[in-house]
Order: structure tokens, then sequence, then C-alpha cells
């Protein structure tokens, strides 16, 4: 890679984290619930990022077992179908992504989700074309709230900043 072309890419990492940050922002302060926030912040999340999937996992009982609270997808029906499996899902901690972020509270990010034979969901994230993973834990002051969880399917590269940007995001939405 030329300096130039380095260059290019650490601009275009800053420009999307800021229209990253701006639109958690702004969700956040015009949001009067809760409730009325998830499906805003996940729209929001896939919009600036470009991706095509946003979801909200949460505990659920048994307490060791996540459940897909809420989804944001692009109109393509393959992304709706990943959907609609992830809201029938409960996943023991800590399998999956999302599984996976909770127990070690930090962002991960999976370049290959294709290639990754430990998810529960490979083969409906196999069908819908998915191949980017990014999961971030929302943080409370007695600890893991949720986690974010969004796929793409675009061969994403994200940098270690970008990572500690949707840890932030993570803090600030608990």
């Amino acid at each position: 890679m030329t300096d130039r072309e380095s260059a290019g890419r650490l601009e275009t990492d800053a420009h999307r984290r800021a229209e990253v940050q701006y639109a958690v922002s702004r969700v956040l302060s015009e949001a009067t619930s809760v409730e009325d926030a998830v499906p805003q912040l996940l729209a929001a999340l896939g919009a600036a990022l470009g991706w095509d999937y946003a979801a909200l996992w949460l505990p659920d009982n048994p307490p060791d077992h996540l459940r897909c609270a809420a989804t944001w997808t692009t109109a393509d029906p393959a992304v709706m179908e990943f959907a609609r499996v992830s809201t029938e899902w409960r996943l023991e901690l800590p399998r999956g992504l999302p599984g996976r972020c909770w127990v070690e509270r930090r962002a991960i990010f999976l370049s290959a989700v294709d290639r990754d034979e430990t998810l529960p969901r490979l083969q409906f994230a196999r069908a819908a074309n998915l191949f980017g993973g990014l999961a971030f834990p929302i943080v409370h002051r007695t600890g893991v709230a949720g986690v974010i969880e969004c796929f793409t399917r675009e061969r994403e590269t994200i940098t270690p900043e970008f990572l500690r940007l949707t840890e932030g995001i993570g803090r600030q939405v608990g």
C-alpha cells in the first residue's frame, strides 16, 4: 500500500467513525424511551456503517443465554430471513458472536463470518452472503446489559480505533 493509499484509508476511517458517532448521538439525544431508541439506534448504526444487519441481544432465561430482542436489515430478502431466524434463536454463553462479546466484554470483529465453523447461525449467514461481523457490548454500571451485533455483505477491514469507538458507543448507550 502506498503512502497516498494509506492516508486515504485513514481519512475514510476517521470520516466513518465520525458518521457513526454522530448518528448514535443524534438518536440517543432525541429518544424519549429505550423502546423508542432501539429500532432507531439499530437503523442509524446500519446506515452509518453501510452494513446490512444490526441486532440487539439481551439476557434471557436461563440467565446464561442471550435472545435477539430487535433487528434492523436492508430490504434484501436473504438478510431479512437471517434476521427472522436470529429473533427465534437463543444463544448459550459464550456461543456465537454476541455470546463471545458478552463473555469477553469487548468489541469483536470477524472478517470472514462465512468461514467461522463455530458460529451457530453459520448456514443462515452463508445463505445471506454475510461476510463481516461486528459485536460490541452495551455496558452499564453493573456490567454488560446487552450486545449490539452487525453484519455486512462486504469484505471489511476494521481498525483498532474503530473497535474502540464501538466500545465507547456501548458505554454511551448503557
